[in-house]
């Protein structure tokens, strides 16, 4: 692949380590499993999340089902100055 060219690239977590991207999109991340009194699989999906966002150089977007619940938010930060949520 030409990453120079420019366009979208739909790639996994494993194959985006090392790379940048302008914005990074993370589907359907209600999808993830984690219970939160479980600390080591919360720090791995702490982990697994540091490496898929830390690809944006300017913007991440995280996409996910409007009426399920997502595990995922007991990781992600709670001030608004920080994190923008759209409804």
């Amino acid at each position: 692949m030409r990453f120079s060219a420019g366009g979208v690239f739909v790639i996994n977590a494993q194959s985006a380590k090392g790379l940048e991207f302008d914005v990074v999109m993370l589907a359907d991340i209600h999808c993830y499993r984690c219970r939160p009194e479980d600390q080591n699989q919360l720090d791995d999906m702490k982990r697994r999340f540091y490496v898929m966002v830390s690809r944006a150089r300017e913007q991440v977007v995280l996409l996910r089902q409007a009426d399920r619940p997502c595990p995922v938010e007991v990781i992600l930060p709670t001030d608004q100055a920080i994190l923008r949520r759209w409804r």
